[in-house]
């Protein structure tokens, strides 16, 4: 019962964090196309590329450090962008008052006891409780030399994400209202876009100068590659360790782990290429 059970959870990890790190890859593309113009066929492929040799080669450690890195840089751009946006708008109250005469229901979250609001906040706790127990979050915690570490791993992911998201909200509101409540298509701060995704980039190109917006897009890039290293280092912890070892029963010396985990990597990276 054990084994079914561990098969299947390796199984569902595997369906679904390939079909996840797809969609970082897509996300790449829609920021190099942005800052570079490069199409979309182009931008994915050396998004994966890069993200799969770098994973491949360094395996957790590089994962770890790379994932630091951008963390600093994610959280640099969502503070910074969505204070510049604000200011480029006229103000806080001048962008509510923007998106109360565009749209109304957008607004109504920033007022409490409204349906929206509450409507919010229980989507947020549904996204967020919910995060802190996937697989690529829990092997961080797993890492840590001693116990007694975790709970200062965990204030500093508390911190970290409550900065980072509340940042991404309001890009998000920021972009809104500069676009006057026209997400289909729309001018955002002189430049077009018909993806709401792209927000955050063209934010930065438009708003910053050119040096500081390359960090702030990077920042985007970083959000899709720390997703996507993570959850293909989990994908391949779980076909090597839970299947071949744990399932299948079979001992594996340390090279010859190293070695599976190298094309089990590259195998699923390619797959989510594909998708």
């Amino acid at each position: 019962r054990a084994h079914r059970l561990r098969l299947l959870s390796a199984l569902i990890i595997l369906i679904f964090y390939i079909l996840y790190v797809s969609g970082q890859f897509m996300g790449t593309y829609k920021v190099l196309n942005i800052a570079f113009d490069i199409p979309k066929t182009q931008g994915i492929i050396i998004g994966a590329v890069i993200i799969i040799a770098y994973t491949t080669l360094g395996g957790f450690f590089a994962v770890v450090w790379t994932d630091f890195f951008q963390g600093l840089i994610m959280l640099a751009a969502f503070v910074i962008l969505p204070i510049v946006g604000i200011v480029a708008l006229g103000g806080f109250g001048n962008t509510m008052e923007i998106l109360r005469a565009t749209r109304p229901a957008s607004a109504k979250i920033f007022e409490s006891g409204t349906l929206e609001s509450i409507l919010l906040i229980l989507s947020g706790l549904g996204w967020g409780l919910g995060y802190m127990g996937q697989p690529h979050l829990l092997s961080r915690f797993l890492a840590f030399k001693e116990s007694k570490d975790i709970k200062k791993g965990a204030i500093v992911a508390i911190i970290w994400t409550i900065l980072a998201y509340t940042g991404a909200v309001f890009i998000g509101v920021v972009g809104l209202a500069a676009l006057k409540g026209e997400v289909a298509s729309g001018s955002l701060f002189g430049h077009t876009i018909t993806d709401t995704e792209q927000i955050m980039p063209v934010m930065a190109i438009k708003l910053l100068p050119q040096f500081i917006a390359g960090i702030m897009i990077s920042g985007a890039i970083a959000a899709m590659m720390s997703t996507a290293d993570s959850q293909l280092l989990v994908c391949t912890s779980t076909v090597t360790e839970d299947f071949t070892r744990k399932f299948l029963g079979k001992e594996l010396s340390d090279a010859q782990s190293v070695k599976i985990s190298r094309i089990v990597t590259v195998v699923l990276g390619l797959l989510a290429l594909g998708f």
